[in-house]
């Protein structure tokens, strides 16, 4: 077996942390050190144990695993779900709205600056990044791949490389193949499965689930290349796009 800095030095920091993210093992660690410096043996140290404990579920990117989980804490800690999902939703819906404002000022800042893999990226953000979540979506959810290509067949995709990504993609999902990043080896160049890599980790700090996924199809069928975009403030672009998800 591999040590892991063996490991590391021949796939990658990158590769390695998305393969321990995606470990059992890992989430009940990560669930047991949020115990650290922490006596639970009062209503203080459970309340503390509970806020650090709510960090870690948020980021597990598996619905149903986040609801496994979820589960086992509110149990162990004599919690209602009810109060354990409230608490996950508002920190998972806050960090999409972080994510989004910070992805709508680097469009703004970084206007210029080209996307070498992904060159069509510079002048579709928002579609290239609805595309990529979409992909994330698709990595960790196989089972829903089915309603999504229903929904969103690949010529739909507006970047040529995220669609060649979604095409291979669903199509090893479909067939049962192996989906790990390794096996895009043989259709996408080193700097491709990099890239493919890269999506991985960016989108796995944001929990999508199926309500976000859907707004990502919904961009990318919304999609009108001719139509010109407004000329709007910060606050208001978030607040209309507030406004399209409560629609939807």
């Amino acid at each position: 077996m591999q040590r892991p800095d063996e490991y590391i030095n021949k796939f990658g920091a990158d590769h390695f942390r998305h393969l321990l993210k995606k470990s059992d093992g890992a989430i009940e660690f990560e669930l047991e050190k949020c115990k650290d410096g922490i006596d639970m043996d009062t209503d203080i140290g459970r309340i503390d144990y509970l806020k650090k404990a709510y960090k870690v579920l948020a980021d597990i990117s598996s619905p149903t695993e986040r609801e496994i989980y979820a589960k086992k804490v509110a149990a162990e800690q004599n919690v209602s779900i009810t109060t354990v999902n409230a608490e996950l939703n508002a920190i998972l819906k806050n960090r999409r709205y972080q994510y989004s404002k910070k992805e709508w000022t680097r469009t703004i800042t970084f206007a210029d600056k080209r996307d070498t893999i992904n060159p069509e990226a510079n002048e579709h953000r928002r579609e290239s990044a609805a595309e990529a979540g979409i992909i994330y979506y698709l990595y960790n959810n196989h089972d829903a791949c089915g309603d999504v290509l229903k929904k969103l067949p690949p010529d739909k995709f507006v970047t040529s490389f995220n669609r060649r990504v979604y095409e291979s993609l669903t199509s090893k999902i479909t067939d049962l193949q192996d989906c790990s990043v390794s096996s895009f080896n043989g259709e996408f160049s080193p700097e491709e499965v990099g890239k493919i890599t890269e999506i991985l980790e960016k989108y796995s700090e944001l929990g999508i689930d199926a309500k976000v996924a859907e707004d990502y199809i919904n961009v990318l069928l919304n999609y009108k290349p001719k139509e010109k975009q407004e000329d709007i403030s910060d606050d208001d672009f978030f607040k209309k796009f507030e406004e399209m998800r409560k629609k939807n």
